[in-house]
């Protein structure tokens, strides 16, 4: 695998502001482009309860084959997942023993050959910061992977399984900023209520809490519109943009 792609992906995880899914996309066209004989690729993620979904997928009959495995519970993704094994795959699903009803299923769809690479060395649902989960690779050609291709299989479905925590971590970091502000600026609307009309804490929240429900505005942007009439800067920008633009009053 070329130093400069991995370090292309690298960059791309830690630079810029990329979504989960385009982290995700980057790894599936890099598993295509340098790992030959793959014909299509994805990514399964397993939820908390186990029951597996596809994220991305290089095309629409990859996810056919995809929920083959997740239907029959059968393949070397579930595998992956049950097992936290590194890897697993068959070199000739026709006549896989290993996996007797989706072998032959697959082998009809076109595939012949198959690797799932695990995102996490140990996957386990019960713990956040290792999402359980496989890189899935799929070729139309028998005996398609080497134990060379297998091991940059390993590299990429590491990759993707930092981008899936990154992106995550990255998400909660915003949430708890959101919430921070939105309550900054909540807790400034609420003093000015007191202020001018003599309420308690409570009373305050619940006029904030009334004119929300009765305008079908958000709380916080109703908040923030209040702190702008009375010439405060709150930091946090409605959603709809409709009124954090306007300057402060002086």
């Amino acid at each position: 695998m070329p130093e400069t792609s991995l370090a292309g992906v690298l960059n791309e995880l830690v630079l810029g502001d990329p979504t989960i899914e385009q982290v995700l996309d980057r790894v599936l066209d890099l598993a295509m482009r340098l790992i030959p004989h793959v014909d299509g690729a994805s990514i399964t993620l397993f939820r908390a309860d186990m029951k597996p979904y596809t994220l991305r997928a290089s095309d629409e009959w990859v996810r056919t084959v995809d929920k083959l495995q997740y239907e029959l519970l059968q393949g070397p993704c579930i595998e992956v997942a049950a097992t936290s094994a590194p890897t697993s795959g068959s070199a000739d699903l026709a006549s896989s023993t290993d996996w007797p009803v989706f072998g032959p299923a697959a082998s009809e769809a076109g595939v012949r050959s198959l690797l799932a690479a695990g995102l996490s060395a140990h996957p386990d649902p019960n713990v956040p910061t290792s999402p359980p989960g496989a890189l899935n690779l799929y070729s139309r050609h028998s005996a398609a992977f080497t134990a060379e291709e297998r091991e940059e299989a390993l590299l990429l479905a590491a990759i993707a399984g930092i981008g899936v925590q990154l992106v995550a971590a990255r998400n909660d970091v915003e949430r708890l900023r959101e919430a921070l502000s939105s309550r900054d600026v909540i807790g400034q609307a609420k003093g000015i209520l007191m202020e001018r009309h003599g309420v308690d804490d409570a009373a305050a929240f619940t006029i904030l809490r009334r004119a929300s429900n009765d305008l079908n505005v958000k709380l916080r942007d109703v908040a923030a519109e209040l702190a702008a009439s009375a010439g405060l800067a709150p930091d946090v920008t409605p959603r709809n943009g409709s009124h954090a633009d306007r300057p402060a009053k002086k």
